[in-house]
């Protein structure tokens, strides 16, 4: 059995990152510097559990390849750990208990994971938090106070300042923009907590250190990818994480269970139930925000983005896959249409006249939808540099977009099979009644758009090869890549180092790549919500546009 060793640092370290909502393996080891510097026996015990829940993700496959790599096997064990650590069980540290502890936190994430997926909520620390009241309440109905502080707590006699330090350098390396909301979030809460709670200037750090720093900053990094609608829901969740805390502390509960984590996990559920209200459940997928942060950065970073787009970019406007056959006549063979009998049977000719007639009287019917309006406003907010398409339907032009290639050409003009001169279409009659040649080299006239077998036009393909070279995140829209030319173009990107991200709700004809973001969900769904994650307006831009509105979503 290969059980992947060289994987489980990073997993472990990038777990404990999770802690603090930072998926990064650097962030992790901040993380743990802050717990050592402050309870050594604390950062052995998140090491330990991390160590633990890393070891069983990999033996047991409790958890798929993509969420061992965000480190999410990790954060629970490693907060059963850290408390575990900061603690005294009463007797000491008694074996069976800890064993205990660790089955019970993992059965409970395994049974509540799912459930949790399936509403649209994150599990967080829910697992730890139900296994440590657990002990609580069994010590508490035998007689016994379990925990007390462990007296090598601040065993460097620094205080918790240094430990700060630690974590909001991790959140900085993470997100410095929101360590900054995060930060002003936190200083108001410790200053009127400390106000109205007993006159001190700072507050209870379980109210601005566990519940009201994390809200903040969790959803609005960790969930809601660094956007204007995340910072806005982080600062809601706070608020709200605040409230449940002091109706915690002021209620019966408190004298029976500490609040722990419960205020955190509530004020971070609040808040994406609200976001999801408003905005459409698809921007809370994490996915999709993830892919938002990649593009984020690669702007930052001065890096081109350019998306490649097919046949389900343009599905959602009632347009069949062109390839699909849809527009082909089912009584005559696919053969038939291919590039070799156009040019040599005036009958096969004439069929495929038909044929793109027939597609061209759908594309001309219908309008651009959501996903290609919001791709058009991403490329105008600067988002996007240039767009690559496989359709020939210039819905993505009818959008708004600009810079588009059309790789498979357009169904709205024709071309001259010899010399390439496009014209406008011909009536009907015309082209079903004669055998229609070029003025200038008498060579046949063809809709211009590539038939079976038919060589690209080098000119599309140049430019394409152009928009790609140098891409720092190439996004594989609506197609599946079992077209060789987009297929080679993902290659060619590949191998420049571009980071490559595929939204598809089918199955990629390309191997994935461990780098590589896969979004399963469609494109009228994925496009709408990468682009409110990237703080661009889907509201209409001039009185007589409608409002864009989100596909419902299926997954």
């Amino acid at each position: 059995m290969d059980l992947h060793f060289k994987y489980w640092p990073r997993v472990i370290f990038t777990g404990l990152g999770q802690i603090a909502f930072c998926d990064r393996a650097a962030c992790g080891a901040l993380v743990l510097l802050a717990a050592a510097i402050y309870s050594p026996w604390a950062a052995v015990g998140a090491l330990v559990g991390a160590f633990i829940g890393t070891a069983v993700a990999y033996l047991f496959h409790t958890w798929n390849s993509i969420e061992k790599g965000a480190g999410l096997p990790v954060p629970n064990l490693a907060i059963l750990g850290l408390v575990w650590g900061g603690f005294v069980p009463a007797g000491g540290w008694p074996i069976l208990l800890i064993l205990i502890a660790v089955v019970a936190c993992l059965a409970v994430e395994q049974i509540i994971r799912r459930p949790l997926a399936a509403a649209g909520l994150p599990l967080l620390s829910l697992p730890a938090v139900l296994v440590l009241y657990g002990i609580v309440l069994a010590y508490y109905f035998l007689g016994e106070d379990i925990w007390i502080l462990s007296p090598y707590n601040d065993w460097l006699g620094v205080g918790p300042l240094p430990s700060i330090g630690c974590v909001c350098a991790a959140l900085a390396l993470r997100a410095h923009r929101a360590l900054v909301w995060t930060v002003g979030a936190a200083a108001v809460s410790a200053s009127l907590s400390g106000l109205f709670s007993d006159g001190n200037l700072i507050g209870p750090v379980s109210l601005w250190g566990l519940v009201v720093a994390p809200a903040c900053f969790g959803v609005h990094v960790g969930f809601l990818a660094g956007s204007n609608i995340g910072a806005r829901a982080g600062m809601f969740a706070a608020a709200l994480g605040w409230i449940i805390w002091i109706l915690w502390q002021a209620g019966p509960l408190a004298a029976l269970l500490p609040s722990l984590f419960t205020p955190l996990i509530v004020s971070v559920w609040g808040a994406l139930i609200l976001v999801r209200r408003q905005e459409g459940r698809a921007v809370t997928n994490l996915r999709i925000g993830f892919a938002a942060e990649v593009i984020r950065d690669a702007r930052a970073n001065g890096g081109k983005v350019a998306f490649i787009t097919g046949a389900g970019a343009s599905t959602a406007s009632g347009i069949p896959d062109y390839v699909s056959g849809a527009w082909l006549d089912p009584s005559i063979p696919s053969g038939a249409y291919d590039w070799e009998r156009f040019l040599d049977s005036l009958r096969c000719r004439r069929r495929y006249w038909e044929a793109c007639n027939k597609f061209r009287q759908v594309a001309l019917a219908v309008e651009a939808n959501v996903g290609q309006v919001a791709l058009a406003r991403l490329q105008q907010a600067g988002w996007i540099d240039t767009v690559v398409t496989q359709n020939v339907d210039r819905l993505h032009q009818a959008a708004g977009s600009k810079n588009v290639i059309e790789l498979h050409g357009r169904i709205d003009r024709v071309r001259c099979t010899g010399c390439g001169r496009s014209s406008d279409w011909p009536p009907v009659e015309l082209w079903r009644r004669y055998d229609l040649r070029c003025h200038s080299c008498n060579e046949p006239l063809k809709p211009a758009v590539i038939a079976f077998g038919e060589p690209l036009p080098s000119r599309a393909w140049h430019c394409s090869l152009q928009a790609i070279e140098g891409c720092a995140v190439v996004v594989v829209a609506g197609t599946q890549l079992a077209v060789n030319s987009a297929a080679e173009l993902v290659t060619r990107a590949r191998l420049q180092g571009a980071r490559v991200i595929f939204i598809n709700r089918d199955p990629n004809a390309q191997t994935l790549l461990p780098d590589d973001v896969l979004i399963d969900a469609s494109w009228e769904v994925a496009l709408p919500a990468l682009a409110r994650l990237l703080d661009v307006s889907l509201l209409p831009t001039s009185p007589d546009e409608q409002p864009l509105t989100e596909a419902p979503a299926t997954s």
